[in-house]
């Protein structure tokens, strides 16, 4: 009989029909024991493996929860909320939610009473189990609403930051890094997360874990480090090369470079006759314009993300967790990315530039080309005049000094300013082409015409009513 009736439950809802639903509870179940069978499975087990909309299965469970309460008790679900199904390795209704990935039921599950420090058949409680299937929002309610450690280890000592690794969750396990501090936790083979990261080849993971100051020299069980494990080219030079930190040293150093160029064509000037003076460029002008480039950029705002924070839960129950900021928790727009070194998102972010000590990004990009396009004129221009100028006093056996330092100058700033203008032209045309390409697909259509507004590709999708209603009668039809 018991068997029946949660088979005959499991039919109604997997049709949607909630009448019928209504009146298998009224008239089939006489004892709150007859919704569960003999294995342990009962109808939680069956709403948390549903096979329609999650928002479809809160409405049965909210319907379950008021007839049985009507005809029962409030608290009937204690006694099986926490039954363990032996068909599906001792599953707890809330660990199968979470392997279905439902975070809003098993969000309901807990208030209803079930226990999310239980573990499963491999020492895995719901916290675990979050960080391995990639339920964002679900962790986010553990942690901040439940206070649950985010350190507690599963029987193999794995941390959900370890296990979010492990399943190659990404944006989990960037999440776990904004609420957590111990980042060199060690699991049972003596493996920290940077090991993990280095070994699945996750160069996103290893370069936050590095920011967050992971230690390198770590030795798991078998004697290796994240360096000695490491195969991949791009890892090996990341765990080499020093973090770039938020700093003025490198600004300050470019404003000594500029004071000495200017100061030693000002001899040059000084020293040659008219007609060479109105060869060179002013000292002044050259020293003016180009420190009037780089505090404009330093000052410059280069389009931080302005969009109004919110809890992390709401937003990774509404967004794609690709346009969700866990360090900010804020909702970021296409093309905005976060920068580690300023720990603030960006629009359109370029890259983080150590010379003038700020993001270059939407809203200075086009001041921070022009500044390249006029360094490399003054430089070259430079380096050409003053090695022209050298030539010039080698002949006449009168080498003065300061030539030889405005040409060391001239040519070190042509050096530094060459590679970050061939990086910052490649990375504009590989954006300029990706905009190219996506404009040639079908475009989501806006809720409205703001830039700011949410498009249907930046929200989780769920199934309309309407589409709902249209599939289960022509379901119920077929019946």
């Amino acid at each position: 009989m018991t068997t029946n009736v949660v088979n005959t439950l499991s039919i109604a809802m997997s049709n949607g029909n909630k009448r019928y639903f209504k009146e298998i509870l009224e008239e089939m179940v006489e004892n709150h024991k007859d919704i569960q069978d003999d294995h342990g499975y009962n109808v939680f087990h069956m709403i948390a493996k549903g096979p329609i909309n999650e928002a479809g299965l809160l409405e049965f469970l909210s319907l379950l929860n008021t007839m049985m309460g009507l005809k029962f008790s409030k608290d009937y679900a204690k006694n099986f909320i926490n039954s363990k199904d032996k068909r599906e390795n001792n599953l707890l209704p809330l660990h199968l939610a979470i392997t279905k990935g439902k975070s809003k039921i098993a969000i309901e599950f807990i208030k209803l009473g079930a226990d999310p420090l239980e573990k499963d058949a491999y020492g895995k409680n719901a916290l675990h189990l979050a960080a391995s299937f990639g339920t964002l929002s679900l962790l986010c309610f553990l942690v901040q609403d439940l206070s649950m450690d985010i350190n507690s280890q599963d029987e193999l000592g794995n941390t959900p930051l370890h296990l979010s690794i492990l399943e190659r969750r990404e944006e989990m396990g960037l999440l776990i890094l904004t609420l957590t501090s111990s980042i060199n936790q060690q699991n049972a083979s003596g493996d920290t997360p940077l090991h993990l990261s280095i070994s699945t080849g996750n160069y996103r993971i290893s370069k936050h874990l590095l920011y967050k100051k992971a230690q390198k020299h770590i030795k798991n069980l078998s004697n290796q480090t994240p360096s000695t494990i490491c195969q991949l080219k791009d890892l090996k030079s990341l765990l080499r090369k020093r973090l770039t930190k938020k700093s003025f040293k490198y600004f300050l150093l470019i404003f000594i470079a500029l004071i000495i160029q200017s100061g030693s064509l000002l001899s040059i000037e000084l020293q040659n006759p008219p007609k060479i003076y109105r060869l060179t460029l002013s000292s002044s002008g050259v020293f003016i314009l180009s420190l009037s480039f780089f505090i404009y950029l330093t000052c410059k705002n280069p389009g931080y993300e302005n969009t109004s924070p919110m809890p992390l839960k709401e937003l990774y129950e509404k967004y794609n967790p690709e346009f969700v900021c866990p360090y900010c928790s804020l909702k970021k727009h296409k093309g905005t990315r976060h920068c580690i070194v300023c720990n603030k998102c960006v629009r359109d972010l370029d890259h983080h530039c150590k010379w003038i000590n700020n993001c270059v990004g939407k809203s200075n990009e086009k001041a921070f080309m022009a500044m390249l396009i006029w360094m490399m004129f003054q430089s070259s221009a430079s380096t050409f005049f003053g090695c022209w100028l050298i030539y010039k006093s080698w002949f006449e056996d009168h080498l003065r000094s300061y030539e030889i330092i405005f040409s060391f100058i001239s040519f070190s700033i042509f050096i530094i300013v060459v590679p970050v203008t061939v990086r910052t032209i490649r990375n504009a045309y590989k954006r300029k082409k990706l905009l190219k390409l996506i404009s040639t697909k079908p475009q989501t259509k806006a809720i409205n015409v703001d830039e700011s507004s949410d498009t249907e590709s930046m929200l989780l999708y769920q199934r309309s009513d309407s589409f709902n209603t249209f599939t289960n009668s022509r379901k119920n039809s077929a019946a």
